[in-house]
């Protein structure tokens, strides 16, 4: 058994992927594997993973997918074989410090073995490179108790990537597949089973940030995936409810699931639509998240201020417009699957 295993999905990534599988490859922890699993890429990264493979045959594992089967699929196909302690995600065009997994269970060990582990990350350019690591003076972790501290649910960053998580605690197939957002789904229902987390804040993983041309042009797009983040939100609660902590947690997964439905409204606010389409899905996203999780106006402003963009809430004029929410949830979600796919026939 290895102390960690990182899975690596990887699509059409052979850009970046050297970078990643270096910085993983030259990680000073002694026992780990490395898990990438390509997801029928059709151009070079199959070949990359091939060649490194070839130099690193013990460390790491290939999975081919014949077809695209998507993010989710991919990291619970990593779970099923992976033999670590506890279980890291990496995203292909991404890179970690050489320390992160040598700190990460180095702090497990130490801490009795926590659930979970969480470090730092770090924006970095799209010509950033693997050896542009910072090398500031790195801190010790602080290991947290979460039922006693429930606030710090809605403090961390829902990105599994920065983390690492005991295997023993993953279910099955956790994360949810032909979903996006599935990051929050899993880290989220995680920690609310979670009882101790330790908690680093060194810049570790570094996530590369795209041009803003291929950023503007996918923010302007149409997402008709728009609907997902009710079943992450439900999926999040669910998981909480099971495990018998719901009550314990409301409030702040009350918090996470509204902040997240006001990013999805600040999405469609990007979209290349009439005004009047925008608004109409704009004002049904707000009934469904009002009626499900209550009403972000009454929530703590500091907290929401933290995760969204709320002068653009402001300009939208969602602060003081409430009209719309005595509209029916179950309504407001079949307009706006409508309304996607007639934006959806008008785009061919």
């Amino acid at each position: 058994m290895s102390k960690v295993s990182v899975i690596v999905p990887v699509y059409n990534a052979s850009n970046y992927l050297p970078d990643c599988l270096n910085s993983l490859l030259k990680q000073t922890l002694d026992d780990m594997e490395i898990i990438a699993i390509d997801d029928a890429s059709t151009d070079q990264s199959l070949s990359v993973l091939e060649h490194y493979q070839k130099l690193y045959t013990s460390k790491l594992k290939i999975i081919r997918h014949p077809k695209n089967q998507g993010l989710s699929s991919s990291r619970n196909d990593g779970i099923a074989i992976a033999q670590g302690e506890y279980i890291g995600f990496v995203d292909s065009d991404d890179f970690v410090h050489p320390d992160m997994y040598d700190d990460l269970y180095y702090a497990a060990s130490k801490t009795d073995y926590p659930e979970i582990v969480s470090t730092g990350m770090k924006d970095v350019s799209e010509n950033s490179h693997f050896d542009d690591i910072d090398d500031t003076k790195r801190q010790g972790g602080k290991k947290i108790c979460i039922p006693k501290n429930p606030n710090y649910l809605y403090w961390e960053t829902p990105s599994c990537c920065n983390k690492i998580f005991r295997k023993d605690t993953i279910p099955e197939r956790p994360f949810l597949e032909h979903k996006i957002w599935e990051d929050g789904a899993f880290t989220y229902s995680q920690m609310v089973k979670a009882d101790y987390i330790v908690s680093f804040n060194n810049p570790d993983y570094y996530y590369r940030q795209h041009s803003k041309e291929g950023i503007m042009a996918s923010c302007q797009r149409v997402n008709q995936h728009l609907l997902d983040i009710f079943d992450i939100n439900d999926h999040i609660k669910n998981v909480a409810v099971r495990h018998q902590s719901y009550r314990l947690f409301a409030s702040q997964i009350k918090l996470i699931q509204s902040a997240s439905c006001l990013q999805r409204i600040l999405e469609v606010y990007q979209w290349n639509i009439p005004e009047e389409d925008k608004l109409s899905i704009i004002y049904d996203l707000d009934t469904i998240s009002c009626h499900n999780y209550g009403d972000w106006r009454q929530m703590n402003t500091t907290i929401l201020k933290s995760k969204v963009d709320y002068d653009q809430l402001l300009a939208l004029g969602l602060v003081d417009h409430k009209n719309h929410l005595e509209n029916n949830s179950e309504t407001s979600k079949q307009n706006i699957q409508k309304q996607l796919t007639l934006l959806q026939k008008k785009s061919h």
